[in-house]
């Protein structure tokens, strides 16, 4: 599992066994049947670096929940500033991405088959939406 250093701590101190570890950084990652990202995509500094480290790790499935921020037309990509604030922290800036379905399914369609496409709710007026996808059955 990848989390904050925090989570990461606590989970390898009382969850961990010998088939469930926890990390701060993605690249970590040895091997993994499932990939869970819900509500991540939209703030990594370069979504598209990451969904092809994702790619690469050959995953069983990967499931990419709450994207609200993945555009269903021709719309360009754009960055926007979010401002968090009552949160329980001081006010927060996010970096928060908008992005295209073709460029981001492009990441995904040589090795993975699009196997379920659903609705998660609504945030800030958008379509909050999900994603699973299936690594293709390869014949070697």
């Amino acid at each position: 599992m990848v989390e904050q250093a925090s989570h990461v701590k606590l989970g390898n101190e009382y969850l961990k066994d010998d088939i469930l570890t926890f990390t701060e950084n993605l690249e970590n990652i040895q091997k993994a049947d499932v990939l869970i990202l819900s509500s991540v995509i939209q703030y990594c500094k370069e979504p598209h670096q990451v969904l092809d480290m994702i790619v690469d790790k050959n995953i069983k499935y990967i499931i990419i929940d709450r994207s609200g921020d993945i555009w269903q037309n021709e719309n360009p990509e754009i960055c926007r500033l979010q401002y968090a604030k009552n949160y329980g922290y001081a006010p927060t800036i996010y970096p928060r991405w908008f992005l295209n379905w073709k460029l981001f399914y492009a990441h995904f369609e040589k090795k993975y088959k699009l196997r379920d496409y659903f609705a998660s709710g609504r945030d800030m007026h958008l379509n909050i939406n999900g994603f699973v996808f299936e690594k293709k059955e390869t014949n070697q």
